[in-house]
């Protein structure tokens, strides 16, 4: 009983956070790679949570923003190929993960 509500308590706290860094790399256009990786993080909460539209919304977002930010993305990223979650983390600046 207390796991199930501390591991709930934890999901609140983290969607918490999560919403809260989406607030702050929304503001300028420099935290694309930032937004990107908090957007698939989000993503995979929601599917936790059972939100399987709502993470495929928030994970086609995140998409878009990784490829948006990738200059050689054809080379990296081949057509076809969805990015991972590695792949979201190396993109942001490092004090960022």
């Amino acid at each position: 009983m207390i796991e199930a509500i501390l591991f709930i308590y934890t999901d609140i706290v983290t969607s918490k956070y999560i919403d809260l860094a989406l607030k702050v790399f929304t503001t300028r256009e420099y935290y694309k790679p930032e937004r990107a990786r908090t957007e698939n993080l989000k993503s995979i909460l929601l599917r936790q949570e059972g939100k399987g539209v709502e993470a495929d919304e928030m994970y086609e977002e995140a998409k878009s923003l990784y490829g948006e930010h990738m200059s050689e993305r054809k080379k990296n990223n081949p057509k076809g190929k969805s990015p991972e979650t590695a792949n979201f983390d190396e993109k942001v600046a490092f004090w960022s993960r």
